[in-house]
């Protein structure tokens, strides 16, 4: 009888395991940085359809909800497939940061491009991005999409450069965590209203 009861409890705590590791975000991701450049790549599963998701990153009105901890973000103008924005941080209080954009869609490969244009702090012994690349891309997959999201930068050497690259790493992370909720949150709502409006 023990037997059974220990096997019926290892089955129902396995099968516990299993269904919780099924129901966790799954989002890969790597950082790197030799001196002062730094790369943060990840990707991440949604099912939905990849054209609805490309439209949900593109859209201006949307990157408040998945840009951590901007002050403000201002749309500065553009044409049909891109846009200038600025955004402006707060970090640590006493710092303060400003960088402007531009952001280039490609609807065929379901791409959208940006690269930094301007970037200024307030304080002058801390580093600055002067230069950074990068994109976000949608590839159709079985029963949906996968979401890549690219950046690469090289900052100026500084006396805080090491602190810098280690807070560039977490908010990297942060900011792949918020992208895939807000777009997984907003498909869910697609789907609902969907549903109600055949």
């Amino acid at each position: 009888m023990k037997t059974h009861s220990y096997t019926r409890i290892f089955l129902m705590l396995f099968l516990l395991i299993l269904v919780s590791a099924s129901q966790q975000q799954l989002i890969d991701y790597k950082f790197s940085h030799k001196n002062a450049y730094y790369s943060f790549s990840g990707f991440f599963f949604v099912s939905f359809d990849p054209d609805s998701v490309l439209d949900l990153i593109w859209d201006f009105k949307n990157i408040a909800e998945y840009s951590v901890g901007a002050k403000s973000i201002d749309l500065l103008g553009g044409g049909e497939k891109w846009y200038n924005l600025t955004y402006t941080y707060q970090k640590l209080i006493f710092l303060e940061n400003r960088s402007s954009w531009q952001r280039t869609l490609d609807g065929d490969e379901r791409k959208i491009a940006f690269e930094l244009l301007s970037n200024s702090t307030n304080l002058p012994f801390t580093p600055e991005m002067e230069y950074s690349v990068g994109y976000y891309q949608v590839k159709p997959a079985i029963d949906g999409c996968m979401v890549e999201y690219f950046q690469e930068c090289r900052i100026t050497s500084g006396i805080l450069e090491n602190n810098y690259i280690r807070m560039a790493e977490k908010e990297a992370i942060n900011f792949i965590t918020e992208l895939e909720a807000f777009i997984k949150r907003s498909c869910h709502l697609l789907d609902q209203n969907r549903n109600l409006h055949p």
